[in-house]
């Protein structure tokens, strides 16, 4: 899926249930954050998790701000203009053959970043 969405000009996605963060640095790097619509995938993950995981990015703040609310007001804007909306695909499609750089292997979250998150 990182492919479609680093190609494709009307493909984004919701990156909530990820479970390898590699995949979305990698998609932050091939295709920018202008790609990416915050979501929470909620019940079922909590929020406060989905959050963490944009935060450890290390995006600027005004790129950070287009992933949690920015790319979504734009992409509702488009669709109110009148304009086709764009198909938005969910990152667990991401095939696992897809190659991920070995320097984003320490990008992966931790239990310990992970354990302040306990329902």
């Amino acid at each position: 899926m990182i492919y479609q969405i680093a190609r494709y000009p009307n493909v984004y996605v919701d990156p909530s249930a990820v479970r390898q963060f590699d995949y979305l640095v990698q998609a932050v790097r091939r295709a920018g954050p202008r790609k990416l619509l915050f979501g929470s995938d909620g019940p079922w993950i909590h929020p406060g998790l989905e959050l963490h995981k944009i935060r450890l990015l290390g995006l600027p703040p005004e790129k950070e701000g287009l992933v949690l609310g920015g790319n979504m007001l734009r992409f509702l804007r488009r669709a109110r203009s009148g304009k086709a909306a764009a198909p938005v695909v969910r990152f667990v499609e991401i095939k696992a053959n897809e190659s991920v750089g070995e320097s984003d292997r320490a990008s992966q979250l931790t239990a310990a970043d992970l354990s302040q998150y306990r329902l």
